[in-house]
């Protein structure tokens, strides 16, 4: 069976509620479109890509990682200075705080 039939049916669970039925029926809509899109590109002769709504999400979280890999890599850079010119300082009670919880986080687990 093609995916495009399975959508097709439109069946919505009475159990979810009315703002999943929307965002199902949003997400369904949205499928159709790209499978009409393509369809008619398919008839004319040209050639298409479509991208789907989770290849975009994804796209977006890869973006995302990659920022956050960047501002990492500059707060490391940042402590590294500090080490070696002399001026990083160890917070004690930070130090203490992160102790105690990881000990009681751990505690059971042997």
């Amino acid at each position: 069976m093609e995916i495009k039939k399975l959508f097709e049916r439109n069946t919505v669970d009475t159990s979810t509620s009315s703002a999943q039925n929307s965002a199902k029926q949003n997400k369904v809509a949205a499928f159709q479109n790209q499978q009409n899109s393509a369809d008619s590109a398919r008839k004319a002769g040209e050639d298409s890509v479509t991208i789907s709504p989770l290849s975009r999400q994804l796209a977006q979280l890869s973006q995302i990682l990659s920022e956050d890999e960047t501002d990492q890599a500059g707060r490391v850079a940042e402590l590294k200075r500090q080490v070696e010119d002399g001026s990083f300082s160890v917070n004690r009670e930070d130090v203490a705080r992160s102790l105690v919880s990881f000990a009681s986080d751990t505690e059971g687990v042997a």
